[in-house]
């Protein structure tokens, strides 16, 4: 968030949910696992 901050977009406009625990796309118990669970996506709305 505070990326697309610092590149000028409004911090009001932006909005931050996280879904590691509830929708992981891995469900090992392994450090490669959750790296993979340690994810950010973006969707861009006017």
């Amino acid at each position: 968030k505070m990326f697309l901050v610092d590149t000028g977009i409004s911090a009001s406009s932006l909005n931050t949910i996280s879904y590691g625990e509830e929708q992981p796309l891995d469900s090992g118990k392994t450090e490669s696992a959750w790296a993979k669970n340690r994810r950010a996506h973006f969707r861009i709305q006017n």
